[in-house]
């Protein structure tokens, strides 16, 4: 049993780390040479934060149900 959680406490991070470097960086690499944006999100140089201020309301919240 000690030697099972000392095994897992060994591997886990090693195991995690491989599927982040092999899963997750590729893919913003891959976005990044590609220019792709999938939040949308663009701030230009006079705008203090990336906030887009709605003018008119969706819903009044009201009889909800």
């Amino acid at each position: 049993m000690k030697f099972g959680m000392m095994l897992g406490k060994f591997m886990n991070p090693i195991i995690m780390g491989l599927i982040y470097y092999l899963t997750v960086v590729p893919t913003g690499l891959i976005f990044k040479i590609l220019n792709k944006n999938l939040q949308n999100v663009k701030k230009k140089n006079d705008q203090k934060s990336y906030w887009i201020i709605k003018k008119k309301s969706q819903s009044t919240m009201k009889n909800q149900f």
